[in-house]
Formats: C-alpha cells, structure tokens, sequence
C-alpha cells in the first residue's frame, strides 16, 4: 500500500470547497435547491466528525464504513467538490485495505469539513 503523502499528493490541490455551479446542475439547475442541500450537509457535519472520530478510536471499520459511505453520498450531490473527492477516496481506501493507512486521509477530510462549515455564513446571504 502506498504511503498516504503519495495517495494524497493524487488529489487536486485546487478542487473548490464549494461550487454552486456544480450544485445547481445536480440539483436540476436550481440553485435554491442546491443552497439547501448544502447547508443540510453542513449542519450534519459536527455530528458525521463525531462518530467517525469515535469509530476510529475504537477500530471500529463496520461503523465507520458506515459514517463515511453516508457522507460520501450526502457529498456527491451538493457542489462540495473537495470534500466529495476526499471522502470517495477514504471510502474507497476504507474497503480496499481496512483501518491501515488511513489516520493521515481521515485529518484531511476533518479539515476540509471544517473548511466547508466556515462557508455556511455564506451561503445564509442568499
């Protein structure tokens, strides 16, 4: 298995945290809609972090499996572009080689979700 600085050096370093674009056109071309999806996604956040965080302390693949396959889902319909790729790869990473190498790509989806939670403000101006 390749060490997480190389898996994660595969990742584009300019993927948005948001793009309200990519949200409308999955959204049907409202962007209302996707708004909402967002800010969804964002309120469920704190709580997503949170079992994640606990399931890996406890070495708990199933549960953890489960936390970040809802999130993956959550993320790959709102324009949460960096956030749906990271967490697609940590899915991926998950059931191909278990709780090995994956702390380092767990902390970067951390970041980035507290990344897109800074921008809810934002999209509450709307």
């Amino acid at each position: 298995m390749p060490p997480i600085r190389s898996a994660l050096a595969t990742l584009p370093a300019t993927l948005p945290v948001i793009d309200l674009e990519i949200g409308a056109r999955l959204a049907g071309g409202k962007e209302y809609l996707a708004r909402e999806q967002l800010k969804r996604l964002i309120d469920s956040l704190d709580e997503s972090e949170q079992h994640m965080r606990a399931a890996f302390i406890q070495q708990n693949l199933p549960t953890l499996l489960d936390w970040v396959h809802g999130l993956n889902g959550a993320s790959r319909y709102c324009g949460a572009p960096e956030l749906a790729l990271l967490v697609e790869t940590l899915e991926t990473r998950l059931r191909t080689s278990g709780l090995d190498h994956v702390e380092g790509l767990l902390e970067e989806l951390y970041r980035a979700m507290a990344r897109l939670r800074a921008q809810r403000p934002l999209l509450l101006r709307h």
